[in-house]
């Protein structure tokens, strides 16, 4: 609970004025923690009594410190202002259910305002404010009043609770060897705010949001199916001690059946002498083969054999003719459809049993249409053959000789050789010969400085599939085609699948740059009568139009413009647009303005004295006009004039006229004051003599409003007043003759400009 109490210093006066003889003031001071005040006591003008009034600071107060209770309860609450000055007090309360301000009649001290209930549903705090007779700054007090949680053992509340979590698995969906699941999740005394979270041991969860209802239905799904253990936790995140663990085990994988390959056999012949071959054979069995497709058995040189749907294990194969070289070998079987059904099993090639061998090379590629074979004869001598066309340097029976072919393609070479003994040998080797070309097609940039240019590539011979590498003046792109491109020159790599390259470089143009002038008009007086304009526009494409704003038109001029900066775009006839400002100046305004004195005058002083000041940019003022309040006109530039003998406002207006007929106009205000004199006598003679029987004030310019007139005895007891203008005193005090001597007069009047006055003197009564 929070107070504040108030001490702020007080100077209060308190004063008796006795006319002519006597004048008496008292006053009263403090300090931060005490008031005190002096009071006097007068009778007949003299003092008989000097009192001493001490005060103490007030301070605000409730009935009970900040204080805790449960949902549905209610308090009672009341604030007290403790010690300090005097009554009436004035509680202003804030909060919800608080009570409107009360004034109470209080007495000097403290004293406690009507108690009220209030019945919070939230936490809440109440705010007094309390202020006493002499209005200084308020003492304030608030209490706090917090709602403790309906579970709050002290409100009789059951803690949040999760008693059970179901977990229920679905059988494992073949499609995506997944599952889900599902369960209920049963609790009492949940929290009012939070989530309420789900969560598998994979981290996948479902989240509720309040309010929390029990029992609460879950459902995770797309769950993979491993047949492990795994759990379900389910906790609320605004009471994280309010959780509950189910364990479960997931359904076993269901994934389809794979083919698979699960033996191969290989099994070689012995070498034929005739021709140093042997031949392989063997068995291939499998599970769950692909119904289309193929089936390939491939040794490590390449041999094959082919086996069509539908395949039935176990399959046998038998390649034959291989060259026996009491090498490590092996073969491979695998089903088109399904490359992941393979199998590969490793053998020994017989020895060679001919000694007439030879080798023909390793298979290679040529990026050209020309190739240095390298054959490696043993005995006797060879020859080469291949394809139709094929031209031999220097000849056929050289095993070194450079082969030339008409087009790309891939070629088999044979160097065959026959030695002394009529023993024969010959060995193939693949070549793959690539000659490339980049025909293309470019299309330019657009726009002088646009980037929309493009290249299409349409690479021919060498080897699919091609990659592309662009330069950087390309943005070293890697597709076809080349997109994006600015004007100028760039560049492609092209390279086939066998590693052959060739660059190709592109020069992209674009259309001329734009060119032009521009002129304007200053508009005058700050109005539409501007104009700007393009002067020579060229470069891009003919057909221009010009946007001022209000859409596309031939005209290259826009009139009627404000001043400021006008937008304009130039499209030409592609589309292609230049876009920029003209400034149209502004030949601005006069600025009218005088002075003039007197100001403010009187009706003694009615010549005034007007002086231009007016101030002209360019060109300059040619005319002024002047209007006094209605009354006349003149068209000096310095004029005088002489207002009527009369109090009043007048509004003096000028307008003034530039050479280009701009015109400004000012209005200020004379004013005309009134003067005011007043005379009152001395002496008077009330002896019904009508003459000089009355006394009172007389003059001009004296208002008949805010007028009293006053007349004291020496004892400064008032005998005479009149609020009337200029009525007289005839010397009498209730209906009776005063005696003769002198008086105390007072005139409080207010004159005709609206300024108050107060005047002070004696008259002397004779008879």
């Amino acid at each position: 609970m929070n107070n504040s109490f108030n001490n702020k210093p007080h100077l209060k006066l308190l004063g008796v004025v006795c006319f002519l003889f006597c004048s008496v003031l008292t006053y009263g001071g403090d300090n931060e923690d005490t008031q005190v005040y002096f009071s006097a006591k007068t009778i007949d003008g003299e003092i008989t009594k000097l009192e001493k009034v001490i005060y103490w600071p007030y301070t605000a107060a409730w009935n009970m410190p900040d204080t805790s209770i449960c949902p549905g309860t209610c308090v009672t609450l009341a604030a007290i202002a403790n010690a300090g000055h005097d009554p009436p007090y004035t509680f202003i309360y804030t909060g919800a259910g608080t009570p409107a301000p009360s004034t109470p009649a209080g007495s000097q001290g403290s004293w406690t305002d009507v108690s009220f209930t209030v019945c919070p549903a939230v936490t809440t705090t109440y705010t007094v404010s309390i202020d006493d007779a002499y209005g200084d700054t308020p003492a304030t007090a608030s209490v706090t009043i917090t709602i403790l949680p309906a579970g709050d053992p002290l409100c009789g509340g059951v803690p949040c609770n999760i008693s059970a979590l179901g977990a229920n698995t679905s059988a494992c969906a073949p499609a995506t060897n997944t599952y889900d699941v599902s369960g209920s999740i049963t609790f009492v005394s949940p929290p009012a705010g939070g989530t309420l979270t789900v969560t598998d041991c994979h981290g996948n969860n479902q989240i509720f949001n309040p309010p929390f209802v029990s029992p609460i239905n879950y459902n995770i799904i797309g769950l993979t199916a491993d047949g492990l253990a795994c759990n379900v936790v389910a906790v609320f995140s605004a009471d994280p001690a309010c959780t509950f663990t189910t364990n479960y085990n997931a359904p076993a994988s269901c994934v389809p059946a794979v083919c698979t390959i699960t033996n191969l056999t290989a099994n070689p012949t012995a070498c034929s002498i005739a021709n140093n071959t042997y031949d392989l054979s063997g068995s291939i069995s499998f599970n769950d083969p692909p119904v289309a497709g193929t089936l390939t058995v491939t040794d490590c040189n390449g041999n094959n054999q082919i086996f069509n749907a539908p395949f039935v294990s176990p399959l046998n194969y038998n390649i034959t003719g291989l060259t026996a070289d009491g090498l490590g070998c092996n073969v491979t079987a695998v089903f088109s459809a399904d490359a992941a059904c393979t199998l590969t099993t490793n053998y020994n090639s017989p020895p060679a049993c001919n000694a007439c061998t030879t080798d023909a090379g390793l298979d290679d590629n040529s990026c050209t249409l020309s190739y240095n074979l390298n054959g490696t004869p043993t005995s006797g001598t060879g020859t080469w053959t291949g394809p139709a066309g094929a031209i031999y340097t220097p000849n056929a029976n050289d095993p070194n000789a450079t082969v030339t072919v008409l087009v790309p393609g891939v070629y088999t070479f044979n160097w065959s050789i026959v030695d002394a003994a009529a023993c024969t040998a010959n060995d193939d080797v693949d070549i793959s010969f690539s000659f490339m070309s980049i025909p293309n097609t470019i299309t330019n940039p657009t726009c002088n400085g646009g980037s929309n240019g493009q290249v299409i590539l349409a690479p021919q011979g060498g080897g699919v599939p091609y990659s592309y590498q662009w330069n950087a003046a390309a943005g070293n792109q890697t597709s076809n085609p080349g997109i994006n491109l600015s004007a100028g020159n760039c560049m492609v790599t092209v390279t086939d699948v066998y590693g052959c390259s060739l660059d190709s470089t592109f020069t992209l143009t674009e259309p001329a740059a734009f060119t032009y002038t521009t002129a304007s008009q200053n508009a005058n007086c700050g109005l539409p009568n501007g104009w700007a304009t393009v002067i020579g526009f060229s470069g891009g494409t003919p057909g221009y139009t010009y946007n001022w704003g209000a859409g596309p038109t031939p005209n290259d001029t826009a009139f009627n413009l404000m001043p400021g900066n006008h937008i304009v775009s130039v499209i030409d006839g592609i589309g292609c647009s230049a876009t920029f400002g003209i400034t149209v100046a502004d030949n601005p305004s006069p600025v009218a303005n005088f002075t003039m004195t007197p100001n403010p005058t009187t009706i003694f002083n009615p010549l005034v004295n007007f002086f231009d000041q007016s101030m002209a940019y360019s060109p300059p003022i040619t005319s002024w006009n002047w209007n006094f309040g209605g009354l006349d006109t003149n068209i000096l530039q310095n004029p005088t004039y002489t207002f009527p003998e009369d109090t009043g406002s007048y509004p003096i207006t000028l307008t003034v006229v530039d050479a280009n007929g701009c015109i400004d106009t000012v209005v200020q205000t004379l004013i005309v004051k009134s003067e005011y004199a007043i005379y009152i006598p001395n002496a008077f003679t009330p002896d019904d003599d009508a003459l000089n029987d009355g006394f009172f004030p007389t003059g001009f310019g004296i208002s008949e409003n805010d007028y009293t007139f006053m007349i004291f005895d020496r004892w400064g007891e008032q005998i005479f007043e009149s609020n009337k203008r200029f009525t007289p005193w005839n010397g009498t005090y209730k209906g009776k003759p005063v005696k003769n001597g002198i008086y105390v007069w007072k005139l409080v009047f207010t004159d005709y400009n609206g300024i108050d006055h107060t005047e002070v003197g004696h008259v002397n009564v004779v008879r």
